[in-house]
């Protein structure tokens, strides 16, 4: 496939996963379900599920086992759809891991404990996912959900931004087709230098300025050695998970 095409991709990979042995995760995490009138699953809820997956991800390096308390069976399964391992909510599980939770919206949290939570602010727009899924795919949303700025912060929807996310999203998979087989000039240094930066942001919490690294990295590249496009594969499979994997099956075929 040398066009970037996410209804493959996410085809592709949500049926490569589904029929992988689905290990049980040490790593729990939970975020809720913001009630909503739509039947369609709204930007607010699906931006908590990336951002509990994220977080988990970066955590742990593992895809997280969420519990999405308050969902019912329909929105565990679109959930689902989106690769976002969920289950039910279960009081009587052992304390989590990891909390995403919306500060306004505390009521909603049962008595539970977590190791470490995170309180975040408002998407402040329900819209249907059903309206962006067919243009911009599940790589594009979460990186623009966490390209804004802070989780803490409250946001709006952007179509500029989100037509930025769409269009790095692209430029990574033409900078993918155009790998080289030999090594660029200093770019252990580089790379070193971009995995340390990369890590110190997201230990901080600011997966938006990890992202930019990442792109600051990459600004005036027109290609990528096997070993670079290796390591930004890597560093974008918590952003970019589809994507990621791809990019990594055409260096290592699975």
């Amino acid at each position: 496939m040398s066009r970037y095409n996410h209804h493959v991709l996410e085809k592709k990979w949500l049926a490569n996963w589904a029929q992988s042995p689905q290990l049980e995760q040490e790593f729990m995490a939970c975020t809720v379900y913001i009630p909503q009138e739509n039947p369609s699953l709204g930007l607010e809820n699906l931006r908590l599920l990336m951002l509990t997956d994220f977080f988990g991800v970066c955590a742990s390096g593992v895809k997280p086992h969420i519990q999405w308390i308050g969902a019912g069976e329909e929105r565990l399964n679109q959930a689902l759809s989106f690769g976002i391992q969920v289950a039910p909510f279960s009081p009587e599980g052992t304390p989590y891991d990891l909390g995403i939770f919306p500060r306004d919206f505390t009521y909603l949290t049962p008595s539970i404990v977590c190791t470490e939570s995170i309180f975040c602010g408002r998407f402040l727009d329900s819209t249907s996912v059903a309206e962006f899924l067919p243009d911009f795919g599940l790589d594009a949303l979460r990186l623009f959900f966490l390209f804004q700025g802070p989780p803490t912060r409250d946001y709006t929807l952007s179509w500029h931004s989100l037509a930025g996310a769409y269009r790095f999203i692209q430029k990574i998979w033409e900078l993918g087709q155009n790998r080289l087989t030999g090594q660029n000039s200093g770019e252990g240094e580089a790379l070193a230098l971009l995995q340390f930066r990369v890590a110190q942001r997201l230990q901080q919490k600011k997966p938006h300025t990890a992202l930019a690294a990442i792109m600051g990295f990459l600004r005036e590249k027109d290609s990528l050695s096997v070993d670079e496009l290796h390591v930004v594969a890597n560093l974008l499979s918590p952003y970019a998970p589809f994507l990621s994997a791809e990019l990594l099956s055409l260096i290592t075929p699975i």
